[in-house]
């Protein structure tokens, strides 16, 4: 996490402060306050730094002037690894560029808001049912896919809400209810949320493993891949998969008491999609679901940093990975000594002999990395970076123990650091307003690190406290 750059900061470059004495906010003068911070205040070695991650906005990830590009030119080895949850959050919000996902979306935030905003409705959903609708955050991404899908399994009972509401003598809340139950009960709004919840009930498990604080950068880019290999195989046999959800969406059609049709066509069509098709599933298919996977699983694939894939590259030594490509998928070790070896010369750096020697090295221990683990049985190999670092013998793996390291410390995601925001939303209160920098900093990892147990470090921490300066009488408990 970047604090808010102060303009008295020695960090800042000139250069990075207007005429005014303004602080810059831009690419460049964030990547250098990064840069100190890690070389001033923390004292790392830039030489070491693997491995960048960030969300995908322009100010970080910019080719000309972003944070990124000006962290990379101090740390020639680090590799952009964007945030895997950041980009399947954003590769799913494109789905507003179809229309009638965006009228859908639209029309869900409306009517939970509807229901949040007044105790007497809420009361009346909550009379009618049990579940409690849950905000399409923007930001907390599993709460937005649990969203659509409570919204998806509670749609009958909302209507049913709706309906009574719309009976009320209140004008508002009535005529308000009269639009929105128009708004639901279509054609339109039934396909649009039923394909919308077809594609984040696969994204959920996902977005789940992404935010967990012990997730590798294997893990990571095996989840991402899966979803891409199941939204092909989804797009292949389209057809059939698409039946099934209006088969869905025409028997939960005739539950609230709407029918399944196509749109009125003509030959000229303006403001809408006029697609050709003879029936309203042939029509439903080509304008919603086609569209909905073909615009999810392309912006996946370009968000991903071509670095970073090439990087995936070094999985290839965990030993579960490469037993299985040289006995089962046929792989050579010559194939498997390639991929590995092209991934590592770009961390030559980090090793103390030539690259020549260390490509030799590193060859002859893959040799002998792959004939240990084939002796192991199925159960006892590692199945993650960290696991298979940690049973990498030093002195007989130099160099595959320091890719593994490499691997393991690769960044995923940056949720465990977009937490301390909510964090400093709960500490900063009005009455914490003047509290200093460290203070403040203090007691936000306090609160994060609430489970540590420092009762039997009590003493310690008050003699800490005593003599952290001259004091005119002496610290006495």
């Amino acid at each position: 996490m970047v604090r808010a750059p102060d303009p008295g900061d020695v960090s800042i470059k000139t250069n990075d402060v207007l005429a005014s004495g303004e602080t810059k906010l831009t690419g460049v003068a964030l990547g250098h306050i990064v840069l100190d911070i890690l070389t001033k205040d923390l004292g790392l070695d830039l030489k070491r730094c693997v491995g960048v991650a960030t969300d995908g906005c322009a100010v970080m990830v910019s080719e000309d002037c972003g944070a990124v590009t000006t962290i990379k030119k101090e740390c020639s080895i680090a590799v952009y690894c964007p945030c895997y949850n950041h980009a399947l959050n954003n590769s799913l919000a494109q789905t507003s560029k179809i229309v009638l996902i965006r009228n859908t979306i639209g029309t869900l935030k409306e009517i939970i808001a509807f229901f949040n905003a007044s105790a007497k409705r809420h009361l009346v959903l909550k009379n009618i049912s049990t579940k409690i609708l849950t905000g399409l955050c923007q930001t907390r991404w599993i709460e937005m896919h649990d969203g659509v899908l409570q919204f998806k399994s509670a749609l009958p009972k909302v209507i049913e809400a709706l309906t009574d509401i719309s009976y009320w003598a209140d004008r508002i809340s009535s005529s308000k209810a009269s639009i929105l139950l128009a708004a639901i009960c279509n054609s339109d709004f039934v396909i649009s949320l039923l394909s919308t919840a077809d594609i984040l009930k696969l994204t959920l498990p996902v977005s789940r493993l992404l935010q967990s604080s012990s997730l590798d950068f294997t893990n990571a880019l095996s989840a991402i891949e899966g979803i891409k290999e199941i939204f092909q195989e989804k797009r292949t046999l389209c057809v059939g998969e698409f039946h099934k959800i209006f088969l869905e969406a025409s028997s939960l059609a005739e539950e609230i008491g709407c029918e399944i049709k196509m749109p009125r066509r003509a030959k000229t069509q303006i403001h809408r999609n006029n697609y050709p098709a003879t029936d309203a599933e042939q029509f439903y298919l080509r304008s919603i679901y086609v569209p909905l996977l073909d615009t999810i699983k392309s912006d996946i694939t370009n968000r991903l940093s071509t670095d970073t894939l090439e990087a995936f590259d070094l999985r290839l030594l965990m030993p579960n990975i490469i037993v299985k490509l040289n006995d089962i998928d046929g792989w050579d070790q010559q194939r498997i000594s390639v991929r590995i070896i092209a991934v590592a010369k770009k961390f030559s750096p980090l090793f103390t002999v030539s690259e020549n020697l260390m490509v030799d090295m590193l060859e002859g221990e893959i040799s002998l990395w792959l004939h240990k683990w084939k002796q192991q049985p199925i159960n006892e190999r590692p199945c993650t970076a960290l696991e298979s670092y940690m049973q990498c013998d030093e002195d007989m793996f130099p160099t595959i123990r320091t890719l593994m390291q490499v691997l393991a410390t690769l960044p995923v995601s940056v949720s465990s650091t977009e937490r301390s925001f909510s964090t400093l939303r709960r500490v900063k209160t009005w009455l914490r307003s003047r509290l200093t920098e460290d203070r403040l900093s203090a007691l936000c990892l306090i609160n994060v690190y609430n489970n540590v147990d420092v009762i039997n470090e009590i003493d310690h921490i008050i003699d800490i406290f005593a003599n952290s300066k001259n004091r005119r009488l002496e610290f006495v408990l």
